[in-house]
């Protein structure tokens, strides 16, 4: 039986991995260059944002790059590892 720490602690796993913007992560990192883009879920790291998503990707200079897409107030922000 899950006791209501556990509970607690599901939600906020399952809340966090709502927040994640996959689509607009991929567009907005195929518009500044980045090629073969595979989002991952959300970012626990990175951004200081409530809203990240993880993603890995070939880099504009082709290189590959891995990092987060913040969501902020004013746009996106790209948060490379």
């Amino acid at each position: 039986m899950a006791t209501r720490t556990h509970k607690v602690l599901m939600f906020v796993a399952l809340a966090a991995a709502a927040c994640t913007e996959a689509y607009d992560a991929k567009r907005v990192l195929e518009g500044a260059g980045y090629t073969d883009v595979s989002t991952g879920g959300y970012a626990w790291t990175g951004c200081g944002s409530p809203l990240a998503t993880r993603f890995t990707a070939t880099g504009p200079s082709g290189r590959p790059v891995s990092g987060a897409v913040c969501n902020s107030l004013p746009g996106h922000k790209i948060s490379l590892d």
